[in-house]
Formats: C-alpha cells, structure tokens, sequence
C-alpha cells in the first residue's frame, strides 16, 4: 500500500434538515486516495459529488465523520486554508484565474502560494520559467505571456489552470467537471494536459465527469455514486471490461 493522502471517513451532509425540503447529500460516505491516484467520479445530478468536493475543499461543513489530509485532520480547517494544499479547478473557465491580470500575473500568483511569499515583480528568471512550462502545452501562450487571462478562451484558460496547479503543486487536485464547458475537441486537448501533468508530477487527484466515456478512459479508478454513497468502484483493470452505453443508463 502506498502513501495515503485523502481520506474521507464516514462522512455525512444533510441540507434542509428537519424541512420539507430536506436533502440527504453525503450518506455515511467513505473514500481512501494514496498518492498517484487519478480516481473519476459519475453519477446523476443529486448524486453527492459536487457536494463531496465541497466538503473537501471546505466550503462546506459536513454534519459528521471526518477528512485527513496527508495524515492531518483537516475537517474543522477554513477554506482558504485547505488551498495551500488543494487545488480545485471549476467548470467555469472564468472561475479561479484573475481576468484582469495578465497569464505571467496569474502564474506567479499560483507560484506565490506554493513560495509562501511574494515573487511580485517578476524579473527575467520568472518570465523565462513562465515562458519554459507555457510551451509545453503547444498552444502558442508561451509569447502571451502579457495577454489578459480575460481574453483567452475557455480551452486556453483551462490549460493555464492547469499549470497553475502544477506550479503550486498541491497535494490533492480536484478536477470539477473541468472541460464540460468546452467544445469536444479542445475537451480533448485539456484531458490531454490533464493525464500528462498528472502522470509527470504524480500529483493525487479526483475527477468529476458527466462523460461516462472520460471516466472510463481517465484515471486508474473510478467510483459512482447514487444517492449520496459510493455506490459501486472498479480498479483500472474492470474499467476496461465495462460497457459504456450500459453505465450511461445509470448514471449520466
């Protein structure tokens, strides 16, 4: 068994309670990642997963059971607190990069969380390091590196999301439906960049998909969940020996 870096024990999420409304979200729900993990998540709106990557990150507080990070019980830790370690990136490519800053600014501000200090102003070591990791995702961004992040398209904003994420190299990466909004092609790229950054800087992550087809082809687990609980879990190995369509009828 390798190292273990997420852990979620028993975990439960009630809103509404005691209404008319009230929503069973997280089900006694538990949930281990060891280091290197790539593990997809389906299921059908309602099913708990946004509501799990809420309680992980802290934007929720969960009702019972308890969340370990790296051995550090983090389930009482505040939000912006837990983003030194985790990294989330959102459907909304306009989500968790500043428009009005330029991609250097906003790589250095993902830099500056990893440092713990500020790098602002950049000098001509940073703009050439900047430069270095832009080129790998071959998009041509590397000579934008004073473009506005609010000028790029949603593919483009997506990639450097995902650099920011490498260069404040986070302990747990939550990919939220994270190419959902982009079109089948550049959705392709970004899975891409995603399986190379991953693979390259073993970095532990979790993967919310509506694509039946991206769960089963990304990551070397995938869960479903259904009503709030882990429902069923394959390795990489039954992975292969799944019937997409048949999946899609549970859980898209």
């Amino acid at each position: 068994m390798g190292k273990v870096i997420l852990e979620v024990k028993n975990i439960c999420k009630t809103f509404l309670k005691d209404t008319p409304n009230e929503k069973i979200s997280l089900d006694h729900m538990s949930l281990t990642l060891e280091e290197g993990d790539f593990v997809t998540i389906i299921g059908s709106n309602g099913a708990g997963k946004s509501t799990l990557f809420n309680a992980i990150s802290g934007t929720i507080d969960i009702d019972e059971g308890s969340i370990l990070l790296d051995g550090k019980d983090i389930t009482f830790m505040k939000d912006y607190k837990r983003a030194y370690e985790i990294s989330r990136i959102f459907q909304d490519p306009m989500k968790g990069t500043a428009p009005n800053m330029t991609i250097a600014e906003n790589l250095a501000l993902a830099y500056t969380r990893k440092a713990g200090k500020s790098i602002f102003p950049l000098n001509r070591k940073d703009m050439a390091y900047f430069y270095e990791i832009l080129n790998m995702l071959d998009m041509g961004l590397e000579n934008r590196l004073n473009t506005k992040m609010g000028v790029l398209s949603g593919g483009q904003r997506q990639a450097v999301s995902l650099l920011m994420t490498v260069i404040s190299e986070p302990k747990l990466l939550l990919l939220d439906e994270h190419t959902a909004a982009l079109d089948p092609a550049i959705s392709k790229k970004i899975l891409e960049l995603t399986n190379y950054f991953v693979d390259k800087y073993h970095i532990t992550t979790l993967m919310i998909t509506h694509s039946v087809k991206d769960a089963l082809e990304n990551g070397n687990r995938m869960i479903a969940l259904a009503n709030g609980r882990i429902k069923q879990e394959f390795s990489a190995e039954e992975k292969k020996l799944l019937d997409p369509l048949q999946l899609a009828g549970m859980y898209e």
